[in-house]
C-alpha cells in the first residue's frame, strides 16, 4: 500500500466520522421531526458513513477495505441526500426565501453533509465496483419516502404537507419528479465513480 492510499484511507475515515458524529449531535440535541426526509437521509448517511468508517478501520491494509454490501448502502445514501441538497437548492430555497444558515440543523443536513458525502464517495473511498443492475438501490428510498409521505397526508392526514408537494390536489406530479431525479442521480452517481475510477487505476 502506498503512501497515497493511506492518506485517502485516512480522510476517508475521518470525513465518514465526522458525517456520522454530527448527524448524532444535532438530533441528540433536536429529537425531532423524524417524519421529514431531510432528517431520515440524514440519518441513513450516517448510518452507513459508520459502517464505511469502521470497514476501513478493519480491512485498512486491504483492497479495496470496503465490503460490497456496505458500498452499494454508501451508494444508495449518496443519492438520497443528493435529493435532499438538490431540492433544497432549486425548490425550497425559493419557497423558504433563502437559506437560514445560522440554523446548524439547516446548514449541516442541508449542505455540508451532501457535499462532504459525494466528495468522499467520488475521490476518497476505495470500494468493490459492483454491477449496474444495484444502480436501483439508489432510487428505493425515494420511491419510499414519497409513498409514506402521500400516504400520511392523503390517508390518514397525519401528516402537513410540509415540503409543499401536493399539485391541485394530487401528489402524482411531484412523486414522478422525484422518482425521475432519484433515476437520473443513480445512473449518473453510477457512471461518475466508475470514470473516476479508472482513471485513477491509470495513474
Amino acid at each position: 500500500m502506498n503512501k497515497k492510499t493511506i492518506i485517502k484511507n485516512i480522510a476517508a475515515i475521518v470525513l465518514n466520522l465526522f458525517i456520522f458524529l454530527n448527524v448524532t449531535i444535532i438530533l441528540i440535541g433536536k429529537p425531532k421531526s423524524f417524519e421529514t426526509y431531510t432528517v431520515l437521509s440524514n440519518i441513513f448517511l450516517a448510518i452507513t458513513s459508520l459502517a464505511t468508517a469502521l470497514n476501513i478501520m478493519i480491512k485498512f491494509k486491504k483492497e479495496p477495505p470496503i465490503n460490497i454490501a456496505v458500498a452499494i448502502l454508501k451508494y444508495s445514501s449518496i443519492v438520497t441526500i443528493l435529493i435532499t441538497y438538490l431540492t433544497v437548492i432549486i425548490y425550497l430555497d425559493p419557497i423558504w426565501k433563502g437559506i437560514n444558515f445560522s440554523n446548524t440543523r439547516m446548514l449541516f443536513f442541508h449542505h455540508i453533509n451532501p457535499l462532504v458525502a459525494l466528495l468522499t464517495y467520488l475521490f476518497l473511498e476505495n470500494r468493490p465496483k459492483f454491477s449496474f443492475k444495484f444502480f436501483f438501490v439508489g432510487m428505493v428510498p425515494i420511491v419510499t419516502y414519497g409513498i409514506v409521505y402521500f400516504v400520511n397526508i392523503l390517508g390518514f392526514n397525519n401528516w402537513r404537507d410540509f415540503y409543499h408537494l401536493l399539485v391541485d390536489g394530487s401528489p402524482i406530479p411531484a412523486l414522478l419528479i422525484f422518482i425521475f431525479a432519484a433515476f437520473l442521480l443513480s445512473i449518473g452517481i453510477y457512471f461518475l465513480r466508475n470514470l473516476i475510477g479508472k482513471k485513477r487505476s491509470v495513474e
